[in-house]
């Protein structure tokens, strides 16, 4: 072989090479993100043994690509609960859900126990009815209508309560997920182009670590703050908080969303220092910043005479 063709047969070896080497457009690898729905704050030390519950979805706003899957951990009673993209959760929320007897409303009339009966909205309660949501049968959302986890999962044996959906939606929708139960949870996604970057796992677990120990902080603070409403011989009046709701996700203080003020608590009548006297009554929604006024904290407690022995709500 020449000089010259030898030379030429190392310069295509060299370029295909090189070639190989270029990066090349290709469809992205499908993500699993899980996201934490609620928290339970009364496991954390920086809770000092409030009887607290965090009512968030403990993750930023989310960025994904289509094809992702999204793995929603209940910890406590909640929903997953995705609107058609585009829609107002605001709007959604008012004409669907709060209130009673509206489709997606918890509870609803039953007529089967005369004018006055109520029970909980199968919509809302049961899972996907084609037994989608676990991880090896992630359910489809594509944008265009509700998907909803139910309050409890396909199996009923199951020690955890998660959800699974393979997001479908087209890049450059946008979508909320919120929780049936507590309407103020929500959690804004958006879906991007496979060039763009998506929220890593790494981002939602950096989130909640700090999210829980915060809010586990302020449910301390506030339950310190009910407690010393209990004068030291023990009888007093005291605030029962079934929900003490803080900043909605955007700014706007979130609404009480108890039917009725609690039942009349009672603490104990022994000698301990009131910050040892712990209602169980106290049941701290500690969501993002305190922001309750007078009248709606009015309307989320109820005044009593405390008498002798705890009660539950």
């Amino acid at each position: 072989m020449s000089t010259r063709t030898g030379l030429r047969a190392v310069a295509v070896a060299g370029l295909l090479l090189a070639s190989s080497l270029i990066a090349m457009p290709a469809s992205s690898a499908a993500t699993t993100l899980k996201v934490p729905v609620g928290a339970p704050l009364f496991a954390l030390p920086e809770a000092n043994g409030a009887p607290a519950d965090g009512m968030r979805f403990y993750a930023p706003p989310l960025s994904v690509h289509k094809n992702d899957v999204i793995l929603f951990s209940m910890q406590g009673f909640h929903s997953a609960t995705l609107l058609p993209a585009g829609v107002d959760a605001d709007q959604w929320v008012a004409g669907n859900a709060l209130g009673f007897g509206k489709p997606y409303s918890l509870r609803v009339p039953d007529p089967d126990e005369g004018p006055a009966g109520v029970k909980v909205n199968n919509a809302v309660a049961l899972p996907p009815a084609s037994g989608c949501g676990d991880a090896t049968n992630p359910c489809s959302y594509d944008g265009s209508q509700i998907v909803n986890s139910g309050l409890f999962p396909q199996n009923p044996n199951a020690n955890e309560f998660d959800f699974s959906v393979t997001i479908n939606a087209d890049a450059g929708d946008t979508f909320t997920v919120l929780c049936l139960v507590h309407l103020a949870m929500r959690l804004d996604i958006t879906v991007v182009a496979d060039t763009e970057t998506t929220t890593t796992q790494e981002g939602i677990d950096a989130f909640a670590t700090q999210k829980y120990a915060r809010d586990a902080r302020r449910a301390s603070r506030l339950h310190q703050e009910l407690l010393a409403t209990v004068p030291s011989s023990g009888r007093g009046v005291l605030d029962a908080f079934v929900g003490y709701d803080g900043a909605h996700p955007t700014g706007t203080p979130a609404r009480c969303r108890t039917s009725r003020p609690t039942s009349t608590p009672r603490t104990s009548t022994t000698s301990a220092p009131a910050a040892s006297r712990r209602s169980s009554l106290t049941s701290i929604l500690a969501q993002g910043r305190r922001q309750v006024t007078a009248s709606s904290r009015a309307r989320a407690t109820s005044r009593a005479q405390a008498s002798r022995e705890p009660t539950r709500a």
